[in-house]
Parts: structure tokens; sequence; C-alpha cells
């Protein structure tokens, strides 16, 4: 399972096609995963808590026996473990094959509203490691973390040149991954504007808030092109991804759209007072989504994922063009859809090889083209076709 926390039991089979078989503390000594070391033992355990809102308020450990898989990082002379549960990882030793005993560091509150440290197991590792090329200084700068407390064990069974393994590599460290994405995009056309117009009573003016001026179901296609940076998490067997993709999206349609004109727009939408055109929108931008990726693993190197995430869409430039025929045509200031920048959600669902080979659906819910200005432009439910590459 590449646990996050040490497990409370395994499920394992002796062969490939004998069936799934589960063995819990009661029943297991050790087991190895891979480059991992899993050992039971009982200890004293601190069930008291680091974080800050459920500090205890006494300075000496709260300790309660309790049984666990204790997973091996460094074992020699002295072995270094460490467990994760409750949100926290503490580390425990033992030495010379005795008794295994949790290294001591505790945050506590005293009621004064002063956050203070009980470090002792900086006194337990100066009466435990005594070895001439330890010094004292050495040990007051070794930081309660993995990174610390293995190097300071490594050097101890060094030093007494003991045979040691060091357990802790990671089977699956977290990676980068760079490819690129090609698609086309399908959209729909949602104008509206916000303003006043008067009733044709010519004495009633009414203010709307978001009145559409066009609605358009048919979905038209737009290419995209962009690069992906995925970062597989060192977890879980590497079935959780994060990813970052900029891409780069330019936008033409022409519309048939009713202008102002005379009184002004009506949006019930009554046509008196309103001119018709065929305009040509036209806009570029760069989308840059956000999200988190969960990948389901097939057999013959195959593998379904999950998308889901947010993003800026940044409108590099956008312009509309009235169109008055016989090639005749001109900029209206007053009808320019502002750029700027806008948000945008996304939900996809996909396919991948090993090769490196991917395609996608992808849906938008809601992506806003504008959200200022004369005129704003939005695409409803719109989704997108696309295919990668990952050379890196």
């Amino acid at each position: 399972m590449d646990w996050r926390t040490n497990p409370r039991e395994i499920q394992y089979r002796i062969s490939e096609n004998s069936e799934l078989e589960t063995a819990s503390l009661q029943t297991v000594q050790e087991f190895h995963v891979g480059n991992s070391k899993f050992v039971r033992h009982e200890a004293n355990v601190d069930f008291s808590s680091n974080k800050i809102n459920d500090l205890s308020k006494i300075r000496a450990p709260e300790f309660r026996k309790e049984k666990h898989f204790f997973r091996v990082l460094v074992e020699g002379e002295a072995n270094l473990y460490s467990l994760k549960s409750r949100g926290d990882e503490k580390f425990f030793y033992s030495t010379d094959g005795g008794d295994i005993e949790q290294l001591i560091y505790k945050k506590y509150n005293e009621g004064d509203g002063k956050i203070k440290y009980n470090t002792g197991y900086q006194q337990q590792l100066w009466n435990n490691l005594q070895c001439s090329e330890i010094s004292l200084p050495q040990i007051n700068n070794t930081e309660y973390t993995l990174k610390h407390l293995e190097k300071l064990f490594i050097d101890y069974n060094e030093c007494k040149n003991a045979d040691y393994f060091i357990y802790n590599e990671k089977s699956n460290p977290g990676r980068f991954k760079i490819g690129i994405k090609g698609g086309v995009n399908f959209t729909n056309f949602h104008l509206y504007q916000d303003g006043y117009y008067v009733k044709p009573d010519l004495y009633t003016v009414v203010y709307h808030k978001g009145s559409t001026i066009l609605k358009d179901s048919e979905f038209e296609p737009q290419i995209r092109l962009g690069l992906e940076l995925e970062y597989i998490l060192p977890f879980n067997h590497g079935k959780w991804a994060i990813f970052l993709v900029p891409t780069y999206i330019p936008y033409k349609t022409e519309k048939e759209v009713f202008l102002p004109g005379g009184r002004g727009i009506d949006p019930n939408p009554v046509r008196t007072g309103t001119i018709a055109d065929f305009v040509t929108f036209k806009y570029s931008a760069i989308e840059l989504p956000v999200g988190v990726r969960y990948y389901l693993f097939l057999k013959n190197n195959v593998s379904i994922f999950f998308n889901g995430g947010a993003g800026y869409n940044f409108h590099l430039n956008s312009s509309t063009i009235e169109d008055f025929g016989e090639g005749r045509t001109r900029e209206r200031p007053d009808f320019e859809v502002a750029t700027g920048k806008s948000l945008s959600l996304l939900f996809g669902l996909g396919y991948t090889h090993n090769s490196g080979f991917s395609i996608e659906a992808r849906f938008y819910p809601l992506k806003e083209v504008t959200d200022a200005g004369t005129f704003r432009l939005n695409h409803n439910n719109s989704f997108s076709l696309i295919a990668g590459y990952k050379f890196l």
C-alpha cells in the first residue's frame, strides 16, 4: 500500500494466483516490502500531540503502552525507528539488542500562551551513543528530524565499526515529468452586458445586470497547445500527482448579434431599438490550470487517470470587429471585450500508456473569458479533447 502512516495489518499472497490473506500485529513479528522493513514492538508511546491547538499543559511525556509495526530506518549496533500515527512522526531507538524507547521531543503550553519544548532526546542520545567521534556539540545540533537523526545513527555505527543497513531509501521517490499537450476545445458562446435601457414608453429607465445578448448552444472547435509539468507524489505507489499545464489558446468566431442602437438594448429581448450585425470576435489567452490527478493502474502498462483542478486564464489580447459586408470592416471601441484574467474549473478523465502517450477528455463547467468591460463573454459547459506525450 506504500503507507504514509505505520500499518496495523498487511495483505499478501503466497503466490500470484493464491488467495489474498491478512496478517496483523498479533500474527507477524516483522515484514519487508522492497527496501522497507517493519518490526513489531510494544513500547511506551507519548500520546500527547505536537499540534499547536492541541498542546499538553505538562512538560513530561504522557506515555501509553502500545504495540505497533515500527518502521526501521537504520539497523546496526544502534537502531533508529519511526512511528507515524495521529498526525505526528515520532522516533524511537534501541542499542545492543535492548528494548525500544521513544526519543522524547514534546511541545507544551503551561497555560501562559507560550510554546515550550521538551528536548529530552538530546540527553538520551548523549547517554546512549557515546563514541570518540560523537561530540556534545554534534548532539546539541541534532534536530528532531529524519535527516539529522539518521546521520547521527550512521555516524555512531561507523564509529563503532559495526555493520549497519539503511532502510529509509524511498522505493517510490517523488519525481517530475514533463510533456506536451495538444488538442481541440469545443466552446459555446455566451455574450452579456450590464447597463441601462429605455422601455418602449420612453419614460422608464431600467438597469439590468448580466443581460444576455446572445447565447449559442453550438460548440465550435478551437485549437490548444501546451506544456505539462507533473509531480508524482512519493507515496501510494505513485498513484497521486499534481499538475500544471500552461496552454496557449487562440479563439475566433463570427456571430450575428443585436448591438446597441436607438433606445438601447432590450433584455427581454425585444428587438425594437436594436441593430443586427455580424461581428467577428477574436482573442488569445494563456490557460494556467493547477490540479490533482489520480492514476488507476491496469495491466499491460496502461492506466486510467482522473483530473480535478482550477486555474486562471490570462487574456493576451482581445478585439471585436463589426463586418459591414463587401470586405469593409471597422473596429468598434464601444463593443470591445475587455482583456484581463478570469477563473475556470476543470474535470477530466484520461488514458495513458507507460510509453508516455495519453489522451484525455476534459470538461469545464464554467469558463469566463472576461469579467469586466462593456461586454462580457463566457464559455459555459465547454469541453476539450487532448492528446499528450511525456518525454521526460
